[in-house]
């Protein structure tokens, strides 16, 4: 099995490539810094079982898209996706968290190897990190970005008067958010709305 690091940040490549380099079930580790390398490497690595360790964001490129236009060539090959961003900055499509491994660059580097094992050995993984992505609750109710922060805050275990202050808002306020919240969960109470954002979240 080789490893492509497709990642236009060199000094991260740089140390995957080492940490990787020595692994037992890794022939050999290639590495692209964009769209051109990565599908030049697509074709050279043609009839290689292969895992790729994509950045989600490729100088201003989507990680994604050059995904997918790279499974076209290699419907076999597995993807990592990492990131350096802040988890509650992600918004990322459910059909995608569904299919895919994540990690992010922040995460310590045993969590890293236990993705790449885990992968390796035909799982998916994804990063405890990823409890930060509220986004993809919010993408997926339609909530706006208030109600977005109220429930990012919620599935943090505040209760109404923490939300309002880190918020700056008044309780009242927060009330009128939780209330929309249940409505367009379908929610009866807190716990049932804590319930199903977690449902949503993780969608397996």
């Amino acid at each position: 099995m080789d490893l492509l690091i497709v990642d236009d940040h060199r000094l991260f490549a740089d140390a995957m490539r080492h940490v990787f380099a020595d692994h037992p079930q890794i022939d050999a580790v290639h590495h692209a810094s964009g769209h051109d390398e990565a599908l030049q490497q697509i074709v050279a690595q043609a009839g290689n079982e292969l895992i790729v360790l994509m950045d989600l964001n490729l100088g201003g490129e989507s990680g994604v898209d050059l995904n997918n236009r790279l499974r076209s060539l290699n419907p076999a090959m597995r993807t990592i996706f990492c990131t350096g961003e802040q988890p509650a900055n992600l918004c990322l499509d459910e059909a995608l968290l569904r299919a895919s491994s994540f990690v992010f660059k922040t995460d310590a580097l045993a969590d890293i190897r236990a993705c790449m094992d885990c992968v390796l050995d035909g799982g998916r993984y994804q990063s405890a990190s990823l409890r930060g992505v509220q986004s993809v609750v919010a993408e997926t109710l339609k909530l706006s970005e208030r109600e977005g922060d109220v429930a990012r805050l919620l599935m943090q275990g505040l209760r109404n008067a923490e939300i309002a202050a880190q918020l700056g808002v008044t309780d009242n306020t927060v009330k009128t958010h939780l209330k929309s919240i249940y409505s367009k969960l379908g929610a009866r109470n807190r716990a049932d709305c804590l319930l199903l954002l977690e449902k949503l979240r993780f969608l397996d």
